[in-house]
């Protein structure tokens, strides 16, 4: 596996807070997926994430990027599985917003299905699996880090200060005052 730089966020705008906000269930009206189910049973989320990405072995980033847009796209429209969003979390983000506080969406999903919820909703970060390239710019069917609930999450003793919204069991730490 190729050597990864870590990643610096640079924000468009100073904010002493970020509003973390779960994407499916939470932020999106999708229910559970298949990968959901399985970790109910108690299998490891890091095995189940490396083991779901590696069916993308050898697939193109940019194929998955425009369909990616395409399911986006279908989605927003409803034409998938009803509302899009869950209008208590979407009002929470667009508060955040609205006070100036830098918004990131949680996911053990990666860029292809969430960089356009984050265009249309405006958000600031992703938080996501994110896939290894290779030179083709290809997916290996490797991950550099699976986003499960316990890796979403720094553990922290005085984490900073932030809201954050997720219902899913495991999904983060709810602050007081969090929506």
């Amino acid at each position: 596996m190729p050597h990864r730089k870590e990643k610096t966020i640079q924000a468009h705008r100073p904010a002493s807070v970020i509003a973390f906000f779960d994407t499916d269930e939470t932020l999106l009206g999708l229910e559970a997926g298949q990968l959901e189910a399985l970790a109910a049973l108690g299998i490891d989320p890091h095995d189940l994430l490396r083991t779901h990405y590696r069916l993308y072995a050898g697939t193109p980033w940019a194929e998955l990027m425009e369909q990616g847009r395409l399911w986006y796209d279908e989605f927003h429209r409803g034409h998938r599985t009803g509302p899009p969003f869950v209008t208590p979390a979407l009002t929470a983000l667009r508060a955040h917003q609205e006070a100036g506080h830098l918004t990131a969406l949680v996911s053990d999903s990666f860029a292809p299905r969430l960089t356009p919820l984050r265009r249309d909703l405006g958000a600031d970060l992703v938080l996501c699996t994110e896939p290894v390239l290779d030179s083709d710019r290809r997916l290996t069917g490797e991950i550099h880090r699976p986003m499960a609930a316990r890796a979403c999450w720094p553990a922290s003793e005085t984490p900073p200060p932030y809201g954050g919204s997720g219902k899913r069991r495991g999904r983060g730490r709810r602050l007081p005052g969090a929506p």
